[in-house]
């Protein structure tokens, strides 16, 4: 038999020594459950033995002979299939109806929170996606709408690699028809839009010489270039880490995109925050509340 299934057996058989039983026995009908359908899901990596050549396994003879070795992804997230699985439907859904939807994950420093988003980020890129990622850190409240800001501008780096010429040049023409006069305020809130607009230079000058945008008028230019930029085909896929530490002007506009009366925006949301430092007058909470 594999080592792995013989492991198995010994730990569900010590079950039977109650109190006395060892550390590694296994605890329950759901743990055992649990193992098997790890070994099935993956019988490459954990139901056949590996064996490392010049390792001995038995501890003697100098060195040779065979050793087993545990095949396994650092990348790879074992165990959560229930919320990847999760994340996966949540994406379809937005991917389906066109409603943006947001999911909002918990847990203390280190459970793998950003590991899990991550663990199905390729799958959800390959589907067309427009995928951007941003982590806020404890200064974030000293600049407001920053983490967010830089995320809107990364999405035309997104929206390069996902589309053909043909694509790009339909959005530039509808975001021109869109904004209008007000092209000049989006490419000053989000430089990286020129990359796809190569006339905006000489259309609009030095449009970064102009003055400050306002609050109002920073919720009004990302709302509007939520719904030009996003559809079924290609939803808006954003993962904000650590939102504990988000300014409240942030987490008002992102309610704002996710609430869009309209209901012209495609955009799947993720939130993850340290719910030890998170208390139920907190603004994430407030967030979660509202949508």
């Amino acid at each position: 038999f594999p080592s792995s299934l013989s492991l198995f057996v010994t730990n569900l058989l010590d079950c039977g020594w109650g109190e006395f039983r060892p550390d590694n026995a296994l605890s329950s009908l759901e743990a055992a459950s649990k193992d098997l359908h790890l070994l099935l899901l993956d019988p490459d990596r954990f139901l056949f033995d590996r064996m490392i050549p010049g390792h001995n396994q038995g501890g003697g003879g100098g060195g040779k002979g065979t050793g087993l070795d545990l095949d396994y992804k650092h990348n790879k997230v074992y165990g959560r299939e229930r919320e990847r699985s999760l994340i996966s439907d949540v994406f379809c859904r937005v991917s389906f109806t066109g409603e943006s939807e947001a999911l909002f994950i918990e847990g203390f420093s280190g459970s793998g929170k950003s590991s899990l988003v991550q663990s199905v980020v390729e799958y959800i890129d390959v589907a067309g996606a427009y995928m951007i990622q941003k982590k806020f850190d404890e200064i974030s409240q000293e600049r407001p709408m920053s983490v967010v800001i830089a995320a809107f501008d990364d999405l035309c780096h997104s929206m390069s690699k996902n589309n053909s010429p043909q694509e790009l040049h339909a959005i530039v023409v509808e975001l021109m028809q869109v904004f209008g006069a007000q092209l000049s305020a989006l490419v000053r809130l989000l430089p990286s839009v020129a990359m796809i607009m190569p006339n905006m230079n000489a259309q609009f000058g030095d449009y970064g010489q102009d003055a400050e945008i306002n609050m109002t008028s920073v919720y009004f230019i990302l709302q509007l270039f939520a719904r030009v930029i996003s559809s079924k085909l290609h939803p808006i896929m954003i993962f904000l880490d650590d939102l504990q530490w988000a300014d409240s002007a942030s987490l008002d506009v992102l309610q704002h995109i996710l609430s869009d009366i309209k209901g012209e925006s495609c955009v799947f949301m993720i939130g993850s925050f340290r719910s030890n430092e998170v208390n139920e007058d907190h603004p994430v909470i407030t967030l979660i509340n509202c949508l």
